[in-house]
């Protein structure tokens, strides 16, 4: 090839200014901090987030690894991040807001990537005798939305036995234990079996 010739795409065409232009330039380690700072400030105006999740967002933007670091360990020094507060806070609301236990919210706290270390000090504010009435109490209101008559031992006991499965699997699926779900679930039936409503 002589000097000065260009490669041709496949099938004749000269490349486009696509496949040939120059990368953009390069951010000053001050524009690429400044970046990241603005961006971890808009993300933190919405909600309270992780570390990981701010950094993920960054990376995506792909903002230099060093400049993420240096704005990070900054927002922890100063509180606007705090990976500990998070866990407590999300742990409080989605209990209380979603009805959700411990395996689903340390399941959530671990995709946000949070420590070991902070996820069990945050479910350690879930009481059991809490979960288990809490629990009780959603498969009550479970009960309530199916058309299950109560009745303990009348003709429908196939059709109870699939709507007890079906609430225990709603509470392993919210996060309670197993033997808590088949617990609650059959407190639930017998409230259900009395005339309670959830």
């Amino acid at each position: 090839m002589e000097a000065g010739e260009t490669l041709n795409a496949p099938g004749g065409e000269p490349p486009s200014n696509e496949e040939t232009s120059e990368p953009a330039e390069e951010l000053t380690s001050e524009q690429a901090e400044r970046l990241c700072r603005e961006t971890a400030l808009r993300l933190l105006s919405t909600r309270a987030r992780s570390r990981y999740e701010i950094e993920e967002n960054l990376r995506r933007k792909e903002l230099p690894d060093d400049a993420i670091a240096h704005v990070m360990d900054r927002f922890e020094e100063v509180g606007l991040i705090d990976d500990e507060a998070f866990a407590h806070a999300w742990v409080e609301s989605r209990n209380r807001s979603k009805g959700y236990a411990s395996a689903r919210l340390s399941q959530e706290l671990r995709r946000k990537g949070i420590g070991e270390e902070h996820i069990a000090a945050a479910l350690e504010q879930l009481d059991g005798d809490d979960l288990r009435a809490q629990a009780e109490q959603l498969a009550l209101k479970r009960l309530g939305h199916s058309d299950l008559p109560p009745d303990r031992y009348g003709p429908d006991r196939k059709e109870r036995e699939k709507v007890m499965r079906r609430i225990v699997s709603h509470l392993q699926r919210k996060g309670y234990a197993p033997g808590m779900c088949m617990a609650a679930t059959r407190a639930a039936m017998q409230r259900h079996d009395s005339g309670e409503r959830g």
